[in-house]
């Protein structure tokens, strides 16, 4: 009778953790997807920031050649 018990509580118990799976996957697959959008916002900010540096440089060659005279 013991074993009985204890054979359906271990039942219950892993039939009530394999219904937390789903929301384990929706967990992953959402940070999946803010990774994505970092990554994306990352290329961008790093696009910006090469673009800015090439103005500066060519603000800066323009100083040069007005300091010169």
């Amino acid at each position: 009778m013991i074993k009985k018990t204890l054979l359906i509580a271990a039942l219950l118990v892993s039939i009530t953790a394999c219904n937390m799976n789903p929301n384990k996957e929706e967990r992953l697959q959402k940070l999946e997807t803010e990774i994505a959008q970092s990554q994306e916002q990352i290329k961008a900010l790093e696009t910006r920031v090469q673009t800015l540096e090439r103005e500066n440089e060519a603000l800066q060659k323009r100083i040069l050649a007005f300091e010169e005279p």
